[in-house]
């Protein structure tokens, strides 16, 4: 395997998150981190490297119904990932308690294109902890992710723009709606030290039963 290249040092600036409110009684937050515009530059970059390459994840996601790479992108591709890593993390901490020992424990990225969409799901509902959406590309059009509650049947479409930030909780309902144009995201979830403890207690009763 090559030696993966050297990135510059990001300046990133996350500045202070709008709170978004909906019917749904969980907090979403909205960032626009200044500071990224040439890592999203190096990751689209790198998106038309593999697919030109073929990769082996070049097939469309069944959820998503779009291209995207494995869960651990962040650890195959460390230095390319580094500034979206350290600025989750940081952020998680601002926003919740920062004793909590928090971990990036999977992130993705997915690129839509052709009417591609995401089926409506959530990120776990067995713990607490934070998910999050770059939006490396967006299109002016949208659309962006919608909020779904599946009690009231009401949906909260979420205006975001090339270089946001969301960050909203595990057990959040939501999906994304067709694309018209490219549209490329990067996603993930944090976790604590005791969720991972659970979450594996969690999966081993039901490996078990």
């Amino acid at each position: 395997m090559s030696e993966e290249k050297k990135y510059p040092d990001y300046n990133i600036d996350i500045g202070v998150p709008t709170e978004i409110s909906s019917f749904i009684e969980i907090k979403t937050y909205k960032y626009h981190p200044y500071g990224l515009e040439g890592f999203r530059k190096n990751l689209v970059d790198h998106i038309d490297e593999w697919q030109s390459r073929n990769l082996a994840w070049r097939g469309h996601d069944q959820l998503t119904h779009a291209w995207r790479t494995p869960w651990d992108v962040h650890i195959r591709y460390q230095e390319l990932m580094s500034p979206i890593v350290s600025m989750v993390l940081n952020i998680a901490n601002k926003i919740s308690d920062p004793s909590s020992n928090w971990f990036l424990r999977d992130c993705w990225i997915s690129e839509y294109t052709q009417n591609s969409a995401a089926n409506k799901h959530h990120h776990g509902d067995d713990s607490f902890g934070w998910s999050f959406c770059y939006y490396v590309k967006m299109p002016d059009m949208g659309p962006a992710l919608t909020i779904c509650d599946e009690v009231r049947n009401l949906n909260h479409q979420l205006n975001v723009a090339e270089g946001d930030l969301l960050f909203f909780r595990h057990p959040l309902r939501h999906q994304v709606f067709p694309s018209l144009d490219r549209r490329i995201i990067i996603s993930g979830n944090t976790s604590t030290l005791n969720d991972f403890d659970s979450i594996l207690a969690h999966e081993k009763y039901h490996n078990e039963n």
